[in-house]
């Protein structure tokens, strides 16, 4: 910066400098806090992926019919053992309503699920 002498003077110089450092502290205390959230996330999202993966194969690999619902009471997912149950195809699962699986069918493919519970 070439400023004249006697507009700023070396002490002015000096204030300027200072000035400028302490104004970029701010932004570099931001972008390393910013780094450490992101870090962070990115830490939480690997230990969230591999409790999915574990949890989903336990539910995969049980031997009890698991249905997941929303919060309507549609079937968002049926694990193998539950298609066996209830003698269901798994796509024919998917969006139905569990109320359906409470009624029986002609062909009898609910019974199982009255057996049970």
């Amino acid at each position: 910066m070439n400023l004249p002498q006697g507009l700023l003077g070396t002490a002015g110089l000096m204030g300027l400098c200072v000035g400028l450092l302490l104004a970029s502290v701010p932004a570099a205390l931001a972008f390393a806090a910013f780094r450490r959230l992101q870090e962070g996330l990115r830490r939480r999202h690997a230990e969230l992926a591999a409790t999915y993966r574990r949890n989903q194969s336990i539910v995969e690999g049980s031997g009890e019919g698991v249905l997941e619902l929303d919060r309507a009471g549609y079937v968002r997912y049926a694990n193998p053992a539950a298609v066996k149950l209830l003698a269901y195809e798994a796509h024919e699962l998917i969006g139905l309503d569990y109320r359906v699986l409470l009624n029986t069918q002609e062909d009898g493919r609910t019974d199982a699920i009255r057996q049970i519970g």
